[in-house]
């Protein structure tokens, strides 16, 4: 509960601060047609997927806010974000943090509530390439995944994996600002988080 207080408490206090600094505020309308997300297909059942979020960001640190609509499990998700981005001549870095809040809709009640389990992220960058890494802080070190990237143009290569040895491998292509497809092939599926199959999402975003 001391957690969810903070977390909401500084999403307020940045907030307001990034309004009176005069920092920047955007939104996004996400539709695809499906849930796709670190080489896990979630949305087979549900088919299409949605989601909202605005940011507000002010010298490199920001604050978001997102919701999702419902996966395969009829679970939806409301998180909150925060962190700080910067960059010294070629090489970029960033830290952040992601707290999720799930709530099943065939029970009607929440699963996991807002600050129970919170992910916190680094990257580091150079040129094109990119690696993150994850790890929730409840377990630290233990619970992780890992995401390197590559991007050439309007095409990004991404190679992701968990601390299991479940791994996949993602080909994106943007074809404008507002249009992406993502074609997603599992590589080891350890503990059948995935299939054999290429996952396929594509995505429609409108930026406000």
């Amino acid at each position: 509960m001391q957690v969810t207080k903070g977390l909401l408490l500084t999403f307020t206090l940045f907030t307001t601060f990034v309004s009176d600094a005069r920092g920047e505020v955007s939104g996004s309308f996400i539709l695809a047609t499906t849930n796709l997300a670190r080489g896990v297909d979630s949305g087979k059942k549900t088919g299409m997927a949605a989601s909202a979020s605005f940011v507000g960001e002010s010298h490199g640190a920001y604050v978001g806010a997102q919701v999702d609509s419902a996966n395969d499990t009829r679970t939806t998700m409301f998180s909150l974000s925060a962190g700080y981005d910067g960059s010294i001549g070629d090489v970029s870095y960033g830290l952040s943090l992601w707290a999720p809040e799930y709530r099943s809709l065939v029970e009607d009640e929440t699963k996991t509530a807002l600050g129970d389990s919170v992910e916190a992220g680094t990257y580091v960058g150079y040129g094109p390439l990119k690696v993150t890494y994850y790890s929730y802080l409840s377990d630290f070190g233990d619970d992780w995944y890992v995401d390197l990237r590559a991007s050439l143009g309007a095409i990004v290569i991404a190679y992701g994996q968990k601390e299991n040895g479940f791994s996949h491998i993602d080909f994106t292509c943007s074809f404008n600002e507002r249009v992406t497809i993502t074609l997603s092939q599992v590589i080891d599926d350890v503990g059948s988080n995935g299939d054999d199959d290429i996952n396929v999402a594509a995505s429609y975003k409108y930026s406000f």
